[in-house]
């Protein structure tokens, strides 16, 4: 009832007459994010490594920057003809760790 007011009194008549559904729900806003991206053969990407809520609405964005920037390290490997599932060096840039391939990257 105190909600449906509230409501009313926010918006006006702008969206004509309002009616509850059904009862409110609240959904916290959640981050949750993976303790290690890489591994021999393997890179977490997008929902894979962190996951954001909906609502939030970066999920699909850190996604596609992710394949790119996966993309541009696959790339960096093959230039240097190296095994792509093997070339794993993390380097810092500024404060996040990008994995980049290096020929003096540890093999495991």
């Amino acid at each position: 009832e105190n909600f449906l007011r509230q409501i009313e009194y926010r918006f006006g008549d702008y969206l004509g007459a309002i009616r509850l559904a059904g009862p409110r729900w609240s959904y916290p806003l959640s981050f949750h994010l993976s303790q290690r991206f890489i591994a021999p053969r393997l890179a977490l990407i997008g929902d894979a490594a962190r996951s954001i809520h909906p609502i939030a609405g970066q999920g699909f964005n850190l996604g596609v920057k992710d394949i790119a920037a996966l993309a541009d390290v696959l790339e960096d490997a093959k230039g240097l003809g190296l095994d792509l599932g093997r070339c794993w060096k993390t380097t810092s840039a500024g404060a996040a760790s990008i994995p980049r391939c290096s020929p003096s990257a540890p093999t495991p």
